[in-house]
């Protein structure tokens, strides 16, 4: 509801704050719309966190880090910083989550031992990593309507209940909040039936808050003394924007291109360009965050080790690695996969028998 009424309340402003994405302009939308979602999604996970207990509510560093974070986002959409400003600001944002060393990844389960050094020693720079690479993984993730909004309300649908099976009441007040304000912005954003495209968009404001917030709560719940799941789980649940960002950066080193110039070879860029409707390409790597989510899930309920669930997820999340390393070939074999699947719903049309005679003219058949 609080997001619902900022998303309403910035409207009219949106243009006066040049809060507005224009055909032409790097996401190829017909029509203008207003780029507000990510200052109201901060705006209502800072006025819920007031109205919460101590007990419930964000810390006062990871509040300030969500701000800033939230306000450059918001400069960049309106007067297009650059990446450098964008990247300092994200190392500040990172550095007040941490909270002065109250939050770190000093424990990563049975893969520690497959590490030559040890977590603890890293632990802060390692965590820094950690929050910078998935701000910029949500980034890359926000691309068509509904994708990088919808990806983070599934990713933090299993956090939410892996904070719950640990007690870590913070981390799921976080979650629970934002998967709210996301639902609000989702009424703004989705791609339902009869809507030509998006009327409001996340913006760089709103991906890298989101991601912050979804890196934050899924290091708090891997970290905890009572957590239920290992956080080679995590990973599974956060695989597909931590692969795009990965492969993304690979690729662009590879080929000589700075890792934070923009392109269009992202995977929905990849699925688009191979003759799949922006709807269908959201549905489509939704329902593989979906995926990966539920099979880290289940073979950690039934008892499969950490290593071998690390080792199967380098294998599951390959093919998207392979896509974006080698985007040219992915959109031709995408293309070919999409026409075959497309003609095995296709009704054939009737063959006529070649010796039938033509019906005469104005005769039934």
């Amino acid at each position: 509801m609080i997001c619902l009424t900022a998303i309403r309340s910035l409207w009219p402003f949106a243009a006066r704050l040049r809060l507005v994405d224009h055909p032409g302009r790097r996401r190829r939308q017909g029509d203008p719309a207003v780029v507000i979602g990510g200052l109201a999604i901060t705006a209502a996970l800072i006025a819920a966190s007031l109205l919460f207990g101590p007990r419930y509510s964000v810390s006062a560093s990871l509040a300030a880090g969500l701000a800033l974070i939230a306000c450059v986002g918001a400069l960049d959409d309106a007067l297009d910083l650059g990446y450098g400003p964008k990247f300092i600001a994200q190392l500040v944002a990172a550095a007040l989550a941490i909270g002065h060393g109250q939050m770190a990844l000093t424990d990563l389960g049975s893969v520690d031992a497959l590490l030559p050094v040890s977590v603890e020693s890293i632990a802060v720079p390692l965590t820094l990593l950690a929050l910078v690479g998935f701000m910029n993984a949500m980034n890359f993730l926000d691309g068509v309507d509904g994708l990088s909004a919808g990806a983070a309300t599934i990713m933090l649908g299993y956090l939410a209940l892996a904070a719950a099976e640990a007690g870590t009441l913070g981390a799921l007040a976080l979650a629970g909040v934002t998967i709210a304000a996301l639902a609000a912005f989702l009424l703004f954003n989705f791609p339902l039936p009869g809507r030509a495209q998006a009327r409001v968009f996340l913006g760089d404001s709103g991906s890298l808050t989101l991601g912050l917030i979804i890196a934050w709560v899924a290091i708090d719940v891997s970290q905890a003394p009572t957590r239920t799941i290992a956080p080679v789980v995590i990973a599974w649940i956060l695989a597909v924007p931590v692969t795009e960002v990965v492969a993304i950066t690979l690729r662009r080193l590879f080929t000589g291109r700075h890792p934070f110039r923009a392109d269009r070879t992202h995977l929905h860029h990849i699925l688009l360009r191979a003759g799949f409707s922006r709807t269908a390409v959201t549905y489509l790597i939704l329902t593989w965050v979906a995926t990966l989510g539920a099979i880290g899930w289940w073979s950690a309920a039934t008892g499969v080790s950490e290593i071998a669930l690390l080792y199967t997820l380098g294998v599951a999340t390959s093919p998207h690695a392979l896509m974006v390393l080698f985007p040219n070939r992915a959109i031709r074999l995408a293309g070919r996969i999409r026409t075959r699947v497309r003609g095995l719903w296709t009704p054939r049309r009737r063959r006529v028998n070649a010796a039938q005679p033509p019906p005469k003219p104005g005769s039934r058949r």
